[in-house]
């Protein structure tokens, strides 16, 4: 009879992996699989995986048969090892995506905070604008486990600035006091405005340094209450 090929899933472990076990068998009279279908773990023997040189079975610590193909592009080959005895090579496929979400939420975003000068704004002079907190460099988190490594990377995009009056603008994340920030704006009547700065932390992943893929961004928003007094010019004898 023709072979079949069998993939099971064995679960997750602490790495945020998924085994995929992959084994060749065939109807009655054939020959068996060079591997089991499942790897077989004694009991009270602990499982290590090895990261494999070449998909291939192990015989007498030695290669042996070639591995079923991949089950997918990101799968890489290891050898399972109770204690040190040899029990199987499986593919790995690491959970990547839930994994890398995971990773994100024990990353430590900035709180970023509005600056401004003057601290009361006037009417008809230009007010200064910055962000405190955060500089805009990438943010960057890794955790590795049985030889899979995955790499959380996050970085800002370009702010959104509503200054309150119905002006909204794309800008960066201006400059401190006392240098010339390049995100400024001019009121033109007094009150007391909202200032709200959005933005989104874009995240991407990768798995053992491969190809980076795109997360769901993160979105944030910075706000801050400002005064604007309005200046009155008098004519004096």
């Amino acid at each position: 009879m023709a072979s079949a090929d069998q993939r099971v899933n064995v679960g997750s472990d602490d790495s945020g992996v998924t085994v995929h076990v992959s084994g060749t068998s065939k109807g009655t009279g054939g020959h068996t699989s060079h591997a089991p279908a499942r790897p077989r773990r004694p009991s009270g023997c602990a499982r290590r995986l090895v990261p494999a040189a070449e998909p291939r079975y192990l015989r007498n610590g030695r290669p042996g048969p070639p591995m079923p193909p991949a089950p997918t592009l990101a799968s890489r080959p290891y050898h399972v090892y109770c204690g040190s005895r040899y029990v199987t090579s499986i593919w790995v496929t690491p959970g990547a995506p839930s994994n890398a979400t995971d990773l994100l939420a024990h990353l430590d975003f900035p709180v970023l905070h509005v600056g401004v000068n003057p601290t009361t704004g006037l009417t008809g002079l230009a007010t200064w604008f910055w962000i405190d907190g955060y500089d805009g460099h990438p943010l960057t988190l890794t955790r590795s486990g049985d030889g899979i490594s995955i790499d959380v990377e996050v970085s800002a995009s370009a702010l959104s600035w509503d200054f309150g009056d119905g002006t909204v603008v794309t800008a960066g994340y201006g400059r401190p006091y006392p240098q010339h920030s390049d995100v400024s704006h001019t009121y033109e009547r007094r009150g007391t405005y909202t200032i709200t700065v959005s933005y989104a932390f874009h995240a991407r992943y990768r798995v053992n340094g491969g190809s980076w893929a795109d997360i769901d961004p993160v979105d944030r928003v910075a706000s801050l209450e400002y005064t604007v007094r309005e200046v009155r010019s008098v004519l004096t004898a």
